[in-house]
């Protein structure tokens, strides 16, 4: 399992070094992995000794996680406790039965943008996460977000992150 999640950060942290540190609020727009279509919602994500805490709220939908930090800087990808510095993010979450494993990175924006799956689902999906007041939308280089990384049209479902 640290094999995986530590493979999984590793090709998640393709960001620059911006902002940093991945506490706050963040509205969250991303699409389903089981192709349902797109959700918007909030996270707050707080830091709890070496972890962070998450909580989703999508539609009536409440998804708590639990996570990791990391640091990419000159190439190379560094994992370690829940940290200001952290530039990237791993969360296992849950709602209800569903278990799940998401993986960000800060972008030059100051944004964070990431994947998710659930467990036994052999597909992914997209998320990204803004700041409410704009705060960390300034521009800084180019951004590094997948062309691919857009919210699927939507679908009249229950919504997930």
């Amino acid at each position: 399992m640290r094999a995986c999640l530590t493979g999984l950060l590793i090709a998640a942290a393709f960001a620059a070094p911006a902002l940093a540190d991945p506490t706050g609020s963040w509205l969250v727009n991303g699409g389903n992995a089981d192709g349902t279509g797109a959700y918007k919602g909030k996270i707050t994500i707080n830091r709890s000794g070496e972890t962070y805490k998450a909580v989703w709220i999508v539609g009536d939908t409440k998804f708590t996680g639990t996570g990791v930090g990391g640091v990419m800087a000159k190439g190379v990808f560094t994992p370690g406790p829940a940290s200001e510095a952290d530039t990237a993010i791993s969360i296992l979450f849950r709602s209800g039965k569903d278990v799940g494993l998401a993986v960000y990175s800060e972008q030059a924006d100051g944004s964070w943008s990431g994947t998710w799956t659930y467990e036994n689902l052999d597909r992914v999906a997209y998320e990204i996460w803004t700041q409410k007041d704009g705060a960390r939308a300034m521009p800084k280089t180019k951004t590094t977000t997948p062309p691919d990384a857009k919210p699927q049209a939507p679908a009249p479902s229950a919504p997930k992150p």
